[in-house]
């Protein structure tokens, strides 16, 4: 009994070790490793056996290991869990935006339109808009006074006159990559000039393999191929061009970045809010490996400028693409 009992013990320990050192090397190097930020992306997943480790260390009256347990929960909870948020104060000038990757291989795309019609949102950025699902998105499109769709799959809709469009180059294509572009659209919202950037910023991976050969499986291949770079580069100069406008700014889209990622941090020091952060509840986790699995990660946005303020943030339900919509009301006061 008492062997079993130093097993678990050790074992346990030896999680609550590890992950104090991911915690430092995080700390210190952000995520300048692959694998650092691979773990970065999915730590959510890291800190969940914490969730046992308390319960377990107590049963098996190991006193130092539960303090050590009772610590890291409490850093834990503190880094990663959202606690409630207050009602935020009511606004009489407010806009209703939804960002939704409707997935380019929706298979009823035609009751997810239904949805979006119901929403009454005044802003509507569409990923994975491709040419296909054109006919259907019609439908919305005729909805709208004002639309514009970027080639590559990214469409806004608005009530709102848009001035004008601007195809941002965020990755420039050469013979190994396509390019990656944003579209920044400025609206006219009762006077006021808002810069809409409409985005899908690459999957983090590379055609590189970190280790030698094996067989094909999607997670695997996620491992064997993660890189942030090309991703991260993208973000930068995002940022940059955003640093620069004198308007008011939301951006919106598909980052394919988590919540939990080391190069969130940079659009906070850019001075954004990230709606959801600021006004939703729970972790608002927004995609799925497929839809009829639950969501994993939230990597869907609605990022504004510190002069406009969150009323309420919320993701949709369940639609028939592996993303789920972001639905968030905008105070422009």
């Amino acid at each position: 009994m008492t062997s079993y009992r130093n097993f678990w013990l050790s074992l346990l320990n030896i999680y609550h070790l590890l992950l104090g050192i991911y915690w430092i090397l995080r700390s210190l190097f952000g995520g300048t490793f692959w694998w650092l930020a691979l773990l970065n992306t999915f730590a959510l997943f890291v800190i969940i056996p914490l969730l046992l480790t308390v319960p377990v260390t107590l049963l098996l009256r190991g006193k130092r290991s539960t303090a050590i347990a009772i610590i890291l929960t409490v850093i834990a909870i503190a880094k990663y869990v959202p606690l409630p948020k207050p009602a935020p104060p009511p606004s009489n000038d407010t806009i209703r935006v939804i960002s939704y990757n409707v997935w380019n291989r929706n298979p009823q795309l035609n009751s997810d339109i239904d949805w979006l019609l119901e929403q009454d949102a005044d802003v509507i950025v569409l990923v994975e808009a491709v040419n296909h699902h054109l006919p259907v998105l019609s439908r919305l499109m005729n909805h709208y006074a004002y639309q514009y769709t970027l080639v590559g799959g990214i469409m806004i809709v608005s009530r709102y006159p848009i001035l004008e469009n601007q195809i941002v180059v965020l990755e420039v294509a050469d013979s190994e990559n396509k390019g990656r572009v944003a579209l920044r659209s400025q609206l006219d919202v009762n006077g006021q000039a808002i810069s809409v950037y409409s985005v899908h910023l690459s999957v983090p991976r590379s055609p590189a393999q970190h280790f030698p050969f094996v067989p094909y499986q999607r997670f695997i291949y996620t491992i064997q191929h993660y890189d942030e770079s090309r991703r991260n580069a993208q973000i930068a100069v995002l940022l940059e061009y955003v640093g620069k406008e004198n308007n008011p700014v939301l951006i919106m889209g598909d980052f394919n970045m988590s919540h939990t990622s080391a190069i969130y941090d940079d659009f906070v020091a850019a001075g954004l809010v990230d709606s959801y952060a600021a006004a939703g509840n729970g972790f608002g986790l927004s995609w799925s490996l497929k839809p009829s699995l639950p969501p994993v990660l939230r990597i869907d946005y609605v990022w504004h400028s510190s002069s406009l303020r969150t009323v309420q943030a919320q993701i949709g339900e369940r639609r028939g693409s592996d993303h789920l919509p972001v639905i968030v009301d905008i105070a422009l006061d």
